[in-house]
């Protein structure tokens, strides 16, 4: 018999990776503690640190970066974000789609199936000239990578978009992450909701600033189109409301629930009524005292 031997030093030498650059930490350390899932980098692209936005882009669009206990999605800014240096929390800058209101389908789906859609179908082909304004199409690779459908045939069933194929005049291919369990006629309708991390913007980008869900907080400053790391979990610094009154969190009596400010700030329960409405984004994680309050909380933003 034939001796298959393996030699362990090749083996180590190979796999060890103490000498790739985008492994070692600021003390030169390997960063066992990093893990990019779900997501992946695209082909022949190299890493991209947490504290750079880049042109060209590098990973999937949601690409979940953990990272010495605080959690990142790889991200594309919708227009300046600028107000990073200021610690101030960014939104998700996607309209709703549908036909209704100022912006039919301006930002993903609402429609039927060009075809017919049968079980085990992995992909489904969008029907866009219905309420997709022309001036949007056709819709570019990707468009809709790391999207959510939701089919309107019972019982409602969601679908994560794996990828989408450069788009026509009139219609556009979208995969999905599981076959279809489920016949879609034409006549029935799907919504597709982007994700949320494919157009971010800064906290009160738009005039309507009340209307609008924070979804991270940007460590720099990133230009228009560019693409880079959002940090959504873990230990944040954020800027509160206000320094001098009791909406600063932990400043009056055991509040330690944090809610986001109309401009990306944080501010206690005590200054915003969980009730109204407000949109929770972590907890309080420094001890304080009546008249000091503190702003390191733990984000969940996930």
């Amino acid at each position: 018999m034939r001796r298959q031997l393996l030699k362990a030093s090749r083996l180590f030498g190979d796999m060890d990776l103490g000498l790739e650059p985008s492994r070692l930490d600021g003390a030169g350390e390997q960063a066992w503690a990093r893990m990019d899932f779900p997501g992946r980098r695209l082909p022949g692209q190299p890493d991209q640190l947490i504290y750079e936005s880049v042109a060209t882009q590098r990973f999937e669009i949601g690409t979940k970066r953990v990272e010495y206990g605080r959690t990142f999605r790889y991200s594309v800014a919708g227009d300046d974000i600028t107000t990073a240096q200021n610690a101030l929390m960014v939104a998700n800058g996607n309209w709703r789609p549908g036909f209704g209101g100022s912006y039919p389908n301006w930002n993903g789906f609402w429609g039927s199936p060009n075809v017919q859609v049968e079980i085990g179908d992995n992909y489904i082909d969008l029907f866009e000239t219905t309420y997709t304004p022309a001036g949007l199409l056709p819709r570019a690779a990707n468009y809709y990578q790391g999207a959510y459908l939701t089919s309107f045939v019972f019982p409602f069933n969601v679908y994560y978009i794996v990828k989408s194929d450069l788009g026509g005049a009139a219609t556009t291919r979208v995969y999905l992450d599981h076959p279809a369990i489920q016949v879609i006629p034409v006549a029935n309708q799907v919504e597709i909701n982007l994700s949320p991390y494919s157009k971010v913007i800064d906290g009160a980008a738009v005039t309507a600033a009340r209307y609008k869900s924070y979804v991270g907080r940007s460590h720099i400053n990133v230009l228009t189109g560019r693409f880079f790391w959002l940090q959504t979990a873990g230990p944040a610094w954020v800027q509160p409301s206000g320094w001098v009154d009791d909406r600063t969190p932990g400043r009056n009596l055991n509040y330690r629930d944090v809610y986001a400010w109309i401009d990306g700030s944080i501010v206690s329960a005590w200054g915003a009524d969980p009730t109204a409405g407000f949109q929770r984004v972590g907890y309080l994680l420094s001890a304080t005292e009546n008249g000091q309050g503190a702003v390191f909380i733990m984000l969940q933003l996930e």
